[in-house]
């Protein structure tokens, strides 16, 4: 019984996988991290992103981890019409 659960947490464990953190520009260069690409994204207003403010709200989370991401920086959000547009740079 002992040996199941340790399997079962060890299993638990190593199929974790860590959400990619928000950082600022200041911590960009402390860290030294490195680029991987710019990702965008869309939402009309009242939807995902319901004002700027939820763009740190881990919007864009989910996009990093799937580029291979650690860490991202949200470097613009802005207003076209109904649509609000977050555009973030990941890093490694």
């Amino acid at each position: 019984m002992l040996r199941s659960l340790a399997l079962v947490g060890l299993t638990f464990v190593s199929s974790m996988s860590f959400a990619a953190e928000l950082v600022t520009h200041e911590e960009v260069a402390k860290l030294n991290l490195v680029k991987i690409e710019t990702i965008s994204v869309g939402s009309r207003v009242g939807e995902d992103i319901k004002s700027p403010s939820d763009v740190r709200n881990n919007v864009f989370s989910e996009k990093a981890d799937a580029k291979g991401g650690s860490y991202y920086e949200v470097v613009s959000v802005r207003e076209q019409g109904q649509t609000l547009v977050a555009t973030a740079i990941v890093y490694k």
